[in-house]
């Protein structure tokens, strides 16, 4: 009869337990990834990430055209294979003419070979001392404004990322 008791009670218990800790635990993981600033549109060379952000509306770019963007807020790439085709010199004259944030993904060189002609993605040594999430932008003066997001291996594509590049546009626009 005791233990019938005492096992009923920890059941019961058990059983509240794991409602509260339910209850906590959606609180502790409630996804903080929610852009909440200005409406952004965002072009994309490469792929498109899976979640759907609040006021951020991506374009597609087309290698051909991605120096056509006046009516983007910023731009990023996160395709390696894009990443060697992007370096090559026809490239660098848009690059160093970028009037909107831009982003590179996944990156494990440095950005600024992209603004350099001699320059070549392939040819450029890697080196794990620049962040996996890098971008850059010239203000009016010509003046280079850089970004590096320090994250781990598994998190340079995550929704958390992402949401960090948008605030940093955002904030860049103001």
């Amino acid at each position: 009869m005791l233990k019938s008791i005492v096992f009923l009670l920890l059941t019961l218990t058990s059983i509240l337990l794991a409602g509260c800790s339910s209850d906590i635990l959606d609180e502790l993981v409630e996804p903080t990834t929610d852009y909440d600033g200005d409406h952004l549109v965002i072009g994309m060379l490469g792929d498109q990430p899976d979640a759907e952000f609040t006021n951020v509306r991506f374009e597609d770019v087309q290698v051909e055209d991605f120096s056509e963007h006046e009516d983007l807020d910023g731009l990023i790439i996160n395709d390696e294979d894009l990443f060697q085709e992007l370096s090559q010199p026809a490239y660098t004259d848009t690059f160093n003419e970028m009037k909107i944030p831009t982003f590179f993904i996944g990156l494990r060189k440095p950005y600024y070979l992209f603004l350099h002609e001699d320059q070549i993605y392939d040819e450029t040594h890697e080196n794990e001392s620049f962040g996996l999430v890098q971008g850059f932008v010239f203000d009016a003066d010509q003046n280079r404004l850089t970004w590096e997001l320090k994250v781990g291996e598994d998190d340079y594509d995550s929704d958390a990322t992402y949401t960090k590049i948008f605030d940093i546009i955002d904030q860049h626009e103001e």
